[in-house]
């Protein structure tokens, strides 16, 4: 675990200027959040700083990754006492930090009428799904490079929205009670545990892959 911790520093420190492009869109959100007329349903404004947190998430997962597969400092860590599953597990922990503080922030700012005890189970989704969404980026860039690595997520996303606006023409009632159960506090405790288990799968598996690379097949 302190090997961990030590590389989610070198992570926070070496890629501070990915992290400085997440804080920047986090800041103009603020900035703008700020000056113009707040929605008059909170549930937009908290829809809108998902929606920034999604963006801001991006820049990230291009630092702590690729950036670092460019600079040769995966291959570098290789050379050190550090196995692979410390190197891929320090950047899912990374990424969930700097995610969950943009996500806190742009909320609590952008949409600070949202936070009430009625609304937390979606407050939790959104936040699992962010997690999630952040977790198979730092995965595709891992696996797929700089470019499949950040459309192959989006598609994934886009492939699950579909098949739920697919579901809602073709069997709306089953559309209907699966979406009553997503949002009940059962649903959503499904949800937080298979965010959990989805996380620590791919963990594993880009761990594994990582480890059949060579050292030369990690530059990018």
């Amino acid at each position: 675990m302190k090997t961990v911790l030590i590389l989610c520093l070198k992570d926070l420190y070496l890629n501070r200027s990915g992290i400085a492009g997440a804080w920047t869109v986090t800041g103009l959100f603020i900035a703008m959040a700020s000056t113009m007329k707040p929605p008059s349903n909170a549930a937009i404004a908290f829809q809108l700083a998902c929606g920034v947190t999604m963006i801001a998430c991006m820049p990230v997962a291009e630092w702590l990754v690729y950036r670092e597969k460019v600079k040769g400092t995966i291959a570098l860590l290789r050379a050190l006492p550090v196995s692979d599953a410390a190197i891929v597990f320090s950047k899912f922990v990374t990424n969930f930090i700097i995610l969950g503080s943009i996500f806190g922030v742009c909320t609590a700012v952008g949409a600070p009428g949202y936070w009430r005890p009625g609304n937390l189970l979606n407050i939790l989704r959104a936040f699992c799904g962010l997690q999630l969404f952040g977790v198979m980026l730092i995965s595709g860039r891992f696996a797929f490079g700089q470019k499949a690595g950040a459309v192959v997520p989006c598609l994934l996303g886009l492939g699950l929205v579909e098949s739920y606006i697919e579901l809602q023409k073709r069997a709306p009632a089953r559309a209907e009670s699966l979406g009553q159960l997503a949002i009940s506090g059962p649903g959503t405790f499904a949800i937080c545990v298979a965010t959990l288990l989805i996380a620590a799968f791919m963990c594993v598996l880009v761990g594994q892959w990582l480890s059949s690379r060579d050292t030369s097949q990690l530059a990018e």
